[in-house]
């Protein structure tokens, strides 16, 4: 029997941390010392094929990660993110560079909505093969 493996993802999730990746490390960047900084302003190709690089690098030193070192890893982003001083600088960080929404409503989200979100999510399989189906071939 031939099994076709199906990964399930959870797309705003992941557009949410995305988004709050990408706005804490605008806001908290540092240059390296060995490399030049590129200026999300001024070389915005650049910028981002930078962080499409460093994303990469980071998949290819989690991808052998465990359940519970995956689960440990999406509390630490959610803390990241979540705990007390950064929501508030992250909040207002958004409502400045977007002028959209209000500093209250941010906030609760991200204290709501990234917790709440952990909750639900830090108990399913997300290692492996999540899941299962036979393909056509294999019902003869």
């Amino acid at each position: 029997m031939v099994l076709t493996p199906i990964l399930v993802a959870d797309k705003a999730l992941v557009q949410r941390l995305l988004w709050a990746s990408l706005i804490f490390s605008y806001k908290y960047r540092k240059p390296r010392m060995n490399s030049a900084a590129t200026d999300p302003v001024t070389d915005p190709k650049a910028y981002i094929a930078g962080l499409v690089a460093r994303s990469r690098a980071a998949q290819q030193a989690i991808e052998h990660y465990s359940q519970e070192q995956v689960d440990d890893l999406i509390r630490a982003m959610v803390w990241a993110v979540a705990q007390p001083g950064v929501a508030e600088e992250v909040a207002q960080f958004t409502v400045d560079e977007t002028q959209l929404g209000n500093y209250e409503g941010k906030f609760l989200k991200i204290q709501r909505k990234t917790r709440a979100t952990l909750a639900d999510i830090i108990n399913d399989k997300s290692v492996g093969v999540i899941e299962e189906y036979p393909t056509e071939t294999s019902r003869s």
